[in-house]
């Protein structure tokens, strides 16, 4: 898997929106990046504790209980987030049309190259949400995408390769229409020093409704 600057990865812990600074780390970063983002959150002074603070703060809704709430480096790794949580998490985010969260769990794509080699929508390959929104606004099938308004998963995750990748099928529909298939694939790769986290490796958006 393709591994990301040090710089850049560092550049996207400190320095990028509010849900990149607190959820995660683009799964592309290097073993170094990592570890260096660990200690600069534990290791915090009170100045950037009050920005993690406000960060939170800013993420957070209140006591809704729709909210989407921001996760922490050590909230994000296997033995917090499991399958069922990462597609609970991601989906609950785009529905709150939160692409941000997307692209913060997805696999980092040397190349920008959209679609794997079997046509499925590689998210890692885009360098912002408005990039990716952009690309599903000209696609019909995934257009729906940005309007999801519900969904709910068929079935549990389909875990393969001695429990390393996964496939969750999906049901999403916008408010005004059908239900549509999507299918998320996951992969379980290395995190900080001997973690593991799970990761979205691609997508796919079995046509629309009325295909």
């Amino acid at each position: 898997m393709p591994l990301r600057s040090t710089k850049s990865a560092a550049l996207l812990v400190l320095a990028a929106t509010p849900t990149a600074a607190l959820c995660c780390l683009r799964a592309g970063a290097t073993r170094v990046t990592l570890l260096r983002a660990r200690s600069v959150v534990r290791l915090a002074t009170p100045s950037d504790e009050d920005l993690f603070a406000s960060l939170r703060a800013r993420l957070s809704n209140g006591d809704d209980p729709k909210a989407l709430q921001p996760l922490g480096p050590d909230e994000v790794s296997a033995v917090s987030l499991g399958p069922a949580d990462l597609i609970k998490y991601v989906m609950d985010a785009l529905v709150q049309k939160r692409f941000e969260v997307l692209l913060g769990f997805a696999a980092a794509v040397e190349g920008g190259k959209t679609m794997d080699f079997v046509g499925q929508l590689q998210p890692g390959a885009f360098s912002s949400p408005e990039a990716l929104i952009s690309f599903m606004d000209k696609e019909a099938r995934y257009r729906t995408m940005l309007r999801i308004s519900e969904w709910k998963p068929m079935g549990q995750c389909v875990l393969s390769n001695l429990s390393r990748n996964g496939q969750q099928k999906l049901l999403v529909r916008p408010a005004t229409g059908n239900w549509e298939e999507l299918y998320l694939n996951i992969q379980l790769v290395p995190y900080l020093e001997a973690s593991k986290r799970w990761i979205i490796t691609s997508m796919h958006k079995a046509g629309t409704a009325d295909s």
